[in-house]
């Protein structure tokens, strides 16, 4: 399953330009998503006023975002994309920060529910391929941190006599261009369930400290850092079972070079200066807004009812 995850990979950065990046002086634009290979056409916000897409609601703004891509509902070759609620639609969020202060660059999908189509009941293996360039307000050139998290339930179909979500499995894998090439970001994989034998069944997987650090400089003209994220969530479902993501994926990154402090040091004075430490921060700040959404997801996860997976104890586990 590895390798034929490292093919589809490969093959869907190809097609979104990755590997053949446009000019440093060119915007991306708006983020590229695909679900289950189709490409996926954003439509304006919900309660926006808008007719364009991109704006952002009210309480995603005051979340930080910059950019707000909400997901039409429909069929998605072997895919029904449905918003979580009315008020929690589908949508992929974009926070494109300078990084200075305490603002980071985010990168969230979120509000989607994901079903095989009735024409496919038994196993389905598929992916979710989105990708964006954070060139609207480029960090400084120099280290750049950055780190994942996916969490969410399963909701068993009750199909082909299985009404549990035994055999499900979730990894979430990245890819950064920082500059010079694609990077690989890691990847956070629950394996396949063994258990428990409950018809709604939650995951929570966070990378932890010390985060992924890149050297980054996109415009070596203008020493800047303008990193191109590409996530992929690959699932695999049994006889039905609907995939919910209410708050995460999230991802976080920022710049954040070591310096030595812009004012004089304190007593005792004639010691030499000590560096200041803003990845350290900054690495507490990705942390902050991962753990946040963990405890979203965990919450949301208990309200349907929802019982941690338990790790299938061999290969993989079958229904």
């Amino acid at each position: 399953m590895k390798t034929q995850r490292w093919l589809a990979l490969v093959s869907s950065l190809l097609i979104i330009g990755l590997f053949i990046a446009p000019g440093h002086s060119e915007a991306v634009g708006p983020p590229f998503l695909t679900v289950d290979t189709v490409l996926v056409v954003f439509q304006p916000t919900t309660g926006t006023g808008t007719t364009t897409p991109g704006t952002c609601s009210t309480s995603d703004r005051t979340a930080g975002y910059t950019a707000c891509f909400q997901i039409p509902p429909g069929t998605y070759n072997r895919l029904l994309v449905n918003h979580v609620s009315s008020t929690n639609l589908a949508r992929l969020l974009v926070a494109d920060t300078t990084g200075s202060g305490t603002s980071l660059d985010l990168f969230t999908l979120t509000g989607v529910k994901f079903q095989p189509s009735p024409a496919f009941t038994s196993f389905q293996d598929v992916s979710v391929i989105y990708t964006n360039t954070f060139d609207a307000a480029p960090n400084p050139a120099g280290t750049y941190l950055f780190a994942m998290r996916v969490g969410g339930y399963f909701v068993a179909g009750n199909t082909n006599g299985d009404n549990t979500d035994i055999g499900d499995e979730v990894n979430l894998s990245g890819f950064g261009d920082f500059g010079s090439g694609p990077v690989f970001l890691g990847s956070l994989d629950t394996g396949s369930f063994g258990g428990p034998a409950s018809s709604v069944v939650s995951f929570s997987l966070s990378q932890t400290q010390p985060y992924q650090a890149n050297n980054c400089n996109t415009n070596t003209v203008l020493n800047q850092c303008s990193p191109t994220i590409t996530q992929t969530l690959d699932f695999k479902v049994w006889n039905n079972d609907t995939l919910f993501l209410t708050n995460s994926i999230n991802a976080a990154g920022t710049s954040c070079d070591v310096a030595p402090p812009t004012v004089p040091p304190s007593p005792p004075f004639g010691l030499p200066p000590g560096q200041a430490n803003p990845c350290k921060a900054k690495s507490g700040q990705i942390n902050s807004f991962l753990t946040t959404n963990t405890n979203a997801d965990n919450q949301s996860a208990n309200q349907a009812g929802a019982v941690p997976f338990t790790p299938c104890e061999t290969y993989t586990c079958i229904p």
